[in-house]
């Protein structure tokens, strides 16, 4: 009977690995997105990700859903067409997820939507989803980047929406519950990113996302973003980057689709950005913005009037102007420039990215041309982008703002990213503008304490003025090892046993992001001190005692002995 009823077993567990097999995986998924490498045998990404939505959430009777998002490609061998012929994109091609191979690189939409095997709502691709009573899933290889998405749903009485994921929505301010509009997943790491995306990915190290409140130039109450990097506790004087975002945005965008918390985490660990905060605008909240210096002005002023001084008085930076930049995308990118003409003093550095505003001959007066040349002032755009060249709204940078720089003798970087007007290029252009453009780290001399001199197989204590934020490694004689890392007063405190090093002088050397700090010890064989009164060994040679014991145990054995006899 027992044989009968495992076969049994044996029987179903089979009937549904074939049902499986033949209706999909859709339950080897959460609900979510989940990435793994690439099975599908489709295209030449190194990874895919499986969507499973879950259309029971929802209250209205659903028809259909679809998977829409970052997910377009173009070949880099085709973008140069864009420029060449003067923003068309005529013998530019997208395509789909599933088409992709090396030398691709993704839009935030399709710049013309002339192939009729493909679906679209807007300007993106919509992915069909497999159906399983109430969840809906698809599978899309991908290259490694940060992608957008949403679920493009279709109710039953017509209707359609685009709403976040429920099982991974963008994170909202508490204050007012703005978020990003799309959900958004990373794909790979660095060391297999698409090319400008290396520094988007979460870093080890995470500080602080917060949101305060502050008065406005006109009286209101507007809200900002600020991010505090991992360690600012034990920090001072740090540099302050402000981050615009493009028309309709918000305050929530800049660290969540645009990766700057990341970017800057991961730029300081590696010494190549000094010790920043990002502080990302608002500039929704304001009317009237458009595209010309008038219509912007009241941006220029609220930054300047009142932002700046509430983030001076409640957060551990600096106050000198040379300490602080100014870089927006698309419409914040026309904020950026206007800033930069109205208010040159108030910061250091600039980055205008994927528009600028309308040039007015009237503003750069020799004053203000004399205080540009001693900007540090960035220009960037997408390959395919409409901020790059020929902008209907008279905003992009190389036809217009470029050539009034260039007339007034007004130095500037201007680089291409791979993109279009989306976050792929702003990602990259905000990377390159805060490692290559903004302030290098300041070398800092550190100093350390420890004895001179150690018993071998004793403890080596190091005590350090550097702070734990900034620790990276510890190095004895060009070897790098592995310490007890303490904190002592929010400073790094090493610990390590000498009985691996060999007797004679060595050389430490702890190394932070911004310094180090090095010194020398000796290991000596460990002294017999004996004590004066006995003449026994207090440590080292213990056979003293050996003997003294064995006299003691041998006496016992002789009256023990005697004692029985008796």
């Amino acid at each position: 009977m027992k044989k009968v009823i495992m076969k049994i077993g044996v029987c179903f567990a089979l009937l549904l690995s074939l049902i499986s097999v033949f209706t999909g995986n859709i339950y080897a998924y959460s609900e979510g997105v989940t990435v793994d490498y690439n099975t599908t045998g489709l295209s030449e990404a190194k990874y895919q990700a499986t969507f499973v939505f879950d259309a029971s959430h929802l209250e209205k009777e659903v028809e259909n859903v679809q998977l829409e998002g970052g997910f377009q490609f173009i070949k880099k061998s085709e973008d140069h067409l864009y420029q060449d012929n003067l923003a068309s994109n005529a013998g530019i091609t997208w395509y789909s997820a599933y088409e992709y191979q090396e030398g691709m690189y993704p839009t935030g939409g399709c710049g013309n939507k002339d192939r009729i095997d493909l679906k679209y709502n807007g300007s993106c691709i919509l992915y069909d989803m497999e159906k399983d009573d109430t969840l809906y899933s698809v599978t899309l290889p991908l290259p490694a980047t940060e992608y957008y998405y949403g679920y493009y749903v279709t109710y039953q009485d017509g209707s359609s929406e685009v709403i976040q994921d429920p099982a991974n929505p963008s994170k909202s301010n508490p204050l007012n519950q703005h978020d990003a509009s799309w959900s958004y997943f990373y794909v790979g790491s660095k060391e297999d990113a698409l090319e400008g995306q290396e520094y988007i990915y979460p870093s080890q190290k995470t500080g602080k996302q917060e949101y305060q409140s502050y008065q406005a130039f006109d009286g209101t109450t507007n809200q900002i973003g600020v991010y505090l990097p991992a360690g600012y506790e034990n920090g001072k004087d740090y540099k302050t980057i402000y981050l615009a975002h493009g028309n309709g945005g918000n305050e929530t965008e800049w660290c969540q689709l645009g990766s700057a918390s990341s970017i800057v985490e991961n730029l300081i660990a590696e010494n190549k950005l000094a010790d920043s905060i990002v502080v990302t605008l608002n500039n929704s909240h304001f009317s009237g913005t458009g595209f010309n210096v008038e219509s912007n002005k009241i941006l220029a002023d609220d930054v300047v009037n009142n932002v700046i001084p509430f983030i001076e008085s409640h957060y551990k930076v600096s106050t000198d102007p040379n300490d602080r930049s100014y870089a927006g995308l698309s419409a914040g990118g026309v904020a950026a420039s206007t800033v930069m003409e109205l208010a040159p003093d108030s910061f250091g550095a600039f980055g205008i990215i994927s528009a600028a505003v309308q040039v007015d001959d009237s503003l750069f007066s020799d004053e203000l041309v004399s205080k540009l040349k001693t900007k540090k002032i960035y220009i960037s755009a997408g390959t395919v982008d409409f901020g790059l060249i020929n902008s209907f709204f008279k905003a992009s940078v190389v036809d217009f703002f470029m050539p009034q720089l260039d007339k007034y003798g007004i130095d500037y970087t201007f680089e291409k990213q791979n993109g279009a007007h989306d976050w792929n290029t702003w990602r990259g252009a905000f990377s390159r503008f805060a490692s290559e453009i903004l302030w290098n780290p300041e070398y800092v001399t550190y100093h350390l304490t420890m004895v001179d001199t150690l018993n071998q197989g004793d403890q080596l204590t190091v005590k350090t003025d550097i702070p734990v934020s900034k620790y990276q490694t510890c190095i004895i004689d060009n070897q790098e090892v592995t310490p007890t890392v303490n904190t002592e007063n929010d400073f790094v405190t090493l610990t390590l046993a000498s009985s691996k090093l060999a007797l004679g002088k060595h050389t430490i050397t702890v190394q932070a992001t911004n310094g180090k700090t090095s010194g020398t010890f000796e290991v000596i064989e460990k002294v017999m001190v004996k004590n004066e009164t006995s003449q026994a060994v207090k440590t080292g040679d213990d056979s003293y005692g050996q003997w003294y014991l064995l006299l003691c145990l041998l006496s016992f054995g002789f009256f023990k002995k005697k004692a029985f006899i008796r």
